[in-house]
């Protein structure tokens, strides 16, 4: 069956129905609810991806994606063993549907998708890409010291590490000792593969 062809509980066509619960939800229309709904019981695993498609769409904060998971694993958790016509449990539904009617709109994920596939390949990239996981850098014979003063001048937000200086004197009295073996970089560290 296509997907035209597919209606909801009270006959809306499937994607008119998923395009009014994202649009009524990015205007703050409380009949968001009511599209949510018209996809309970018989098709909540798809009204879950889309809610999860809209909580990264349509919302500025990243959190809100992660209260949307935890109320999809419960409402599939109450609902173990149990056929979709039998599932109970539309509070979970509604809980998420209040959530991201609440939650700060913002659509610069997808806009920022678009602008990327306009860009052309790339095929070089900067100097301060190469740090201390990566063989061009070993070869630049560069330290530890290197790389931490490097990223920690190429930070955009602009606020203080807490531990920078601390870090700075332990590593700057290592190499007054001359004992700055650790701070060579040589091979990459096991952990990173595993």
């Amino acid at each position: 069956m296509w997907k035209y062809d597919i209606k909801t509980k009270n006959g809306w066509d499937l994607l008119t129905a998923a395009s009014s619960l994202q649009k009524k939800i990015r205007r703050w229309d409380e009949k968001a609810l009511y599209f949510a709904m018209e996809f309970f019981p018989n098709m909540s695993a798809y009204l879950w991806r889309r809610i999860s498609v809209i909580s990264v769409e349509d919302v500025k904060d990243p959190n809100i994606a992660v209260q949307i998971n935890a109320m999809r694993e419960a409402f599939f958790f109450v609902n173990e063993k149990k056929r979709a016509k039998d599932y109970w449990g539309r509070i979970f539904i509604t809980k998420a549907i209040i959530t991201l009617l609440e939650a700060e709109k913002c659509r610069e994920a997808d806009y920022f998708q678009f602008i990327y596939d306009k860009w052309d390949r790339i095929d070089a990239v900067e100097d301060y890409v190469y740090d201390c996981h990566t063989k061009k850098w070993r070869q630049m014979w560069k330290t530890k010291r290197d790389f931490i003063i490097e990223e920690q001048e190429g930070l955009t937000n602009n606020k203080p590490d807490k531990y920078f200086d601390d870090l700075m004197l332990v590593i700057d009295k290592k190499e007054t000792d001359k004992d700055i073996s650790k701070f060579w970089v040589s091979e990459p560290e096991p952990w990173l593969f595993d």
